[in-house]
């Protein structure tokens, strides 16, 4: 204890995340700098207190266990330690400020154009939950200020020097030939280190599959690769619970102890729930078979933890995968016993839930620009908390949004949908889609708007489009199918009529694409859309390898509909 008998509240997050992690369109920088911003939540402030996990630190599993121990020593208790953030409680406030300037410096020699910053408070009363939620508002309030008033790192020009190769900033060293920043640097040397945690979480949990490490080694080795899905998925009503967590907790429960639990559960689950769907790309027969044994899969991950995941992936596998993912986040949150009982008492359910955007582009597309519709398709897919509510407030469902990129000149997915619309202004996609069991959606106000957008549903259509006669040939048409896509783009009443024309394909599955009697579209709050372009474009992106047509040969009737 301090002094006065106060406990200081120590606060340390990284800002600009997003911005530092895809500075460049090197995977391998990404990658590191994912590295770095897990490190300046982990293993500087842990460092820095003086409290060391050892060897856990690598194995994500056995790090979580020491942090499950509630770690003291030196006057310091840990109560999170994640990617890119940590919360500390320490007894004196000379030491609270040692360890935000250590933690500081590290960032500075290890870390450049990082952004760390610290924040302490006092905390007048542990027991007292409305205390902890006070310090931890102040916390917040005042690490926003400081925030701030830290000045942009800035990279000098002068004496003039060589521009990076992959980051436009002034280099400062060599390396394999290329004149690199000083963050290109760092980054580059820390991903390897990254790789050695992910392969710790595949073995925890999987003993012969073994993820692929550059995007340069996915195309080397899977040599069919034409398609890349970047996929970006991150939990839905994380801030509803954080604002008013001492709300949640049981009268007995100790504020930052369940806070502690909360953290460390989430990020178990989110891992548990990646390696799910890594498993079952596996048995989509997604593999590689190694000479040495086991299996390499068609994915990188890029960021894994807490309730954010992004992966780059064969193209081909990317719904699947990202499906199965929102899916066992669920089940998974569902699953750890703090996360579920908070859970419970703040959203209504007893789990969290998840969105995702998923970016589908050619594999030398440019990364930032993926990373860009992949962030516009997630904001997307989280609209779903408008649409699924309970007593009018927004219930967990989990849902994705996606969009194949035809068109190298991208210029943004609302100026993308803007001209992805019918002559009469009606809509040529359906999305978001809700990945939510529907059984889990009884108790909403409204079951019909999250019946009609649900994934299985455009999974049947998908089907359908799939679906062969006995002498192999499609029930549907691509031909025809592709001939209604065009009539689309003309406005309801053409694409109607054209439809009309096809009534000879009921029977064969086309009545599984209609929205109503005699039509491909359905209004819904005022808006004309249609879902058939979705599950026509989707044809080929669902892992289906026995029954696949190559995407390129429909190139032209899609830019059609795109353009």
């Amino acid at each position: 204890m301090s002094a006065n008998g106060a406990t200081h509240l120590v606060f340390i997050e990284t800002s600009a995340n997003q911005a530092y992690i895809y500075a460049t369109n090197r995977l391998r920088e990404n990658i590191g700098a994912s590295e770095l911003t897990w490190r300046a939540g982990c293993r500087w402030p842990l460092a820095s207190a003086g409290l060391d996990p050892g060897g856990r630190s690598a194995e994500p599993q056995a790090l979580r266990d020491w942090l499950r121990g509630a770690p003291r020593a030196n006057g310091v208790e840990v109560v999170l330690a994640a990617s890119g953030k940590a919360l500390l409680l320490v007894d004196a406030r000379s030491r609270a400020e040692a360890i935000v300037a250590e933690v500081s410096a590290c960032a500075a020699r290890e870390a450049p154009g990082l952004s760390v910053c610290g924040a302490i408070v006092e905390l007048s009363d542990r027991t007292d939950p409305k205390a902890c939620a006070k310090a931890m508002r102040e916390v917040h309030e005042r690490f926003e200020t400081n925030r701030q008033a830290m000045a942009q790192v800035r990279f000098a020009w002068l004496p003039y020097t060589v521009a990076c190769a992959s980051s436009g900033l002034p280099a400062c060293g060599q390396q394999a030939g290329e004149f690199l920043s000083a963050p290109s640097l760092a980054k580059r040397t820390a991903a390897p280190e990254w790789f050695t945690r992910i392969r710790a979480v595949m073995r925890e949990r999987t003993r012969d599959l073994f993820i692929t490490q550059s995007l340069d080694q996915l195309e080397a080795k899977f040599d069919d690769l034409t398609w890349v899905g970047l996929v970006f998925a991150d939990g839905n009503g994380l801030g509803q619970i954080m604002l008013r967590f001492d709300q949640w907790l049981q009268p007995d429960e100790d504020y930052f102890d369940a806070l502690r639990r909360f953290s460390v559960e989430l990020d178990e689950a989110c891992e548990r729930a990646f390696v799910r769907a890594c498993d079952h790309l596996a048995g989509l027969g997604a593999v590689q078979q190694l000479a040495r044994g086991g299996r390499r899969l068609p994915l990188v991950p890029l960021i894994l933890g807490g309730d954010d995941l992004t992966v780059a992936i064969d193209g081909r596998y990317a719904l699947p995968f990202t499906d199965q993912y929102l899916r066992a986040f669920e089940e998974e949150t569902g699953a750890q016993p703090t996360v579920s009982a908070i859970a419970r008492r703040a959203l209504g359910a007893a789990r969290l839930s998840a969105a995702a955007g998923i970016a589908i582009v050619k594999p030398h597309f440019p990364f930032h620009s993926a990373h860009d519709l992949a962030e516009g398709l997630l904001r997307s897919a989280k609209t779903v908390k408008r649409k699924v509510v309970r007593n009018g407030q927004p219930y967990p469902a989990s849902a994705l949004d996606f969009h194949l990129l035809l068109d190298a000149a991208y210029t943004g997915l609302e100026t993308i949908r803007a001209h992805r619309m019918g002559a009469g202004g009606e809509r040529l996609w359906g999305g978001p889609y809700v990945v939510t069991p529907l059984e889990e959606l009884q108790e909403v106000d409204d079951p019909t708007w999250a019946r009609h957008h649900h994934l299985d549903r455009l999974r049947a259509r998908v089907q359908a489009l799939r679906a062969r006669d006995e002498e192999g040939r499609r029930r549907l048409p691509n031909s025809q199918m592709h001939a209604l896509r065009e009539a689309l783009a003309l406005g309801r009443t053409l694409a109607d009529a054209r439809l009309r024309e096809f009534a000879w394909l009921r029977g064969q599955g086309l009545e599984t694409l209609l929205e109503a009697e005699g039509s491909l579209f359905y209004c819904e709050d005022g808006v004309t859309a249609t879902q058939f372009v979705d599950a026509l474009t989707s044809v080929d992106y669902w892992g289906l390898r026995d029954d696949v047509d190559s995407a390129q040969t429909d190139r032209k009737s899609c830019e059609t509909v795109q353009r």
